[in-house]
């Protein structure tokens, strides 16, 4: 009886025009198999460990996992925080994501790490002409896609750019206008990392989802006429 009338609360006030500031999860307990998953594997070349930040919902609820339910990843358990699940895994070239629904058993999706690769161009430490400038790596695989962001500290301003995901040909051209309308300029060097990004929506386990793994490499160049 007290849970229905404050459902009826509830109700009321936001009927009434007031702000509703009160939020009902009512996905814990939730099968997977009806829940949406987005899962995300970062790592930098070099690194011995890659971070893992992923949500689970249903409709704009979060899904609350219970006992007998488990999502892992390489054998690691997530761990939440707040309305994200996070983990730290060591380095693989293949990432499993396992999922146990007590009410359909087991089920998993492997994602390769996208290939190791060299920035070639601008060399590092080398010039980036501000009149524009092509961004070149080895190992181009077109059945990855590629995001690339340059980032500069001028002045003690931080400018960027942004661009992607783009297929990965191996080159991407940064044009003199993109760089004008970031703001970048002499007398500071320029950051530029290129992501190569491997995913599937194919996610096993779940009703929909992205399970997604990105390998980043970066090098500096000055900034030059």
């Amino acid at each position: 009886m007290k849970r229905q009338l404050f459902f009826l609360a509830v109700a009321f006030v936001c009927m009434s025009g007031q702000v509703c500031g009160v939020r009902v999860n009512v996905n814990t307990g939730t099968t997977l198999d009806d829940a949406n998953a987005i899962v995300t594997i970062r790592r930098t070349a070099g690194q011995p460990q890659a971070s893992v930040e992923a949500s689970f919902t249903r409709g704009f609820a979060n899904v609350n996992l219970t006992d007998e339910q488990s999502i892992t990843i390489n054998g690691e358990d997530l761990n939440r925080t707040g309305s994200t699940f996070f983990a730290s895994i060591d380095a693989n070239s293949i990432y499993t994501l396992v999922v146990r629904e007590p009410t359909r058993g087991v089920e998993s999706t492997a994602v390769t790490e996208p290939g190791d690769f060299e920035i070639t161009s601008p060399p590092a430490n080398g010039t980036a002409s501000l009149s524009g400038f092509t961004i070149e790596w080895t190992n181009a695989d077109p059945s990855l896609q590629v995001e690339v962001r340059i980032a500069q500290t001028l002045l003690g301003e931080p400018k960027f750019l942004s661009i992607g995901p783009v297929g990965d040909t191996g080159a991407v051209t940064i044009t003199d206008e993109q760089i004008a309308i970031a703001g970048f300029g002499q007398g500071a060097q320029l950051t530029l990392t290129v992501t190569r990004l491997n995913e599937t929506s194919d996610v096993n386990g779940f009703a929909s989802g992205v399970m997604q793994v990105r390998l980043a490499k970066s090098t500096t160049a000055n900034a030059g006429p």
